[in-house]
């Protein structure tokens, strides 16, 4: 692990790093307490000082909270699966990477219906996918709840909103930005299906009601309350000394 952090933790000037691609300091941090909770089960920053402000002090050491939780757990369960090094780390990123180009073909397919027009816009580039940070996941949560949305509205709007729900909020806890994909599913369901005008006794589409609402808060409120039992344990271990 020191090996790696050296390496990850070497700070280069900007245009080499993009050039060779080489690490740097920021996925060192990242991959530190995925590291620590896949290999010694516990999920903190060793590798950032806790010496400074009080408040400094509560975001590192045995316990992780100054980034959303699902991207360190997640790696921490893929170091557990296939080892950890650099190559290994990143991996994950370039396999979200691939499933952001799948998402991104049902989108504009369901939208335009070409199959050309689907291929085009996949012909993207992925910068951050070859990095071992939560960019590529929180996007590729993010245009997943979008696909899944425009994939099951026809069929079931119930579906459409849960797992579309789902994914945003994985985006969301993958990374704090990840609100803005939360916020461009709602639009896009707003526009899609909101009844913009009083529907006629014999029409059956189905549209968006008060229960899609509650529907669509259930994977967030399910997602914070697992976060905010884990910070309560913390605080009951913190308080107790318990080890």
């Amino acid at each position: 692990m020191n090996s790696v952090w050296r390496n990850c933790s070497d700070v280069r000037p900007a245009r080499n790093r993009h050039r060779y691609n080489s690490p740097w300091w920021d996925e060192g941090v990242l991959a530190d307490p995925a590291y620590n909770l896949g290999s010694h089960g516990f999920l903190g920053s060793t590798v950032l000082s806790p010496v400074g402000h009080p408040r400094v002090r509560q975001f590192v050491g045995y316990d992780t909270y100054w980034t959303m939780p699902l991207y360190l757990v997640t790696l921490a369960g893929w170091i557990k699966l296939v080892g950890f090094s650099v190559l290994s780390v990143r991996f994950l990123s370039v396999l979200c990477g691939a499933g952001l180009i799948g998402a991104g073909y049902i989108i504009v397919r369901k939208l335009t219906g070409s199959i050309f027009a689907s291929l085009i816009a996949t012909d993207t580039v992925l910068l951050s996918a070859a990095t071992a940070r939560m960019d590529t996941m929180t996007a590729v949560f993010g245009y997943a709840s979008l696909a899944a949305y425009l994939s099951f509205r026809e069929r079931s709007l119930n579906k459409a909103v849960l797992f579309g729900t789902i994914c945003a909020a994985g985006s969301l806890f993958a990374h704090p930005v990840g609100i803005i994909y939360s916020g461009g599913m709602l639009l896009a369901a707003l526009y899609l299906d909101y009844p913009s005008r009083p529907r006629r006794t014999d029409d059956r589409r189905s549209v968006l009601q008060w229960h899609h609402l509650a529907l669509a808060a259930i994977p967030y409120v399910a997602a914070t309350a697992i976060w905010g039992l884990y910070y309560t344990l913390h605080r009951l271990r913190k308080c107790f000394s318990i080890k």
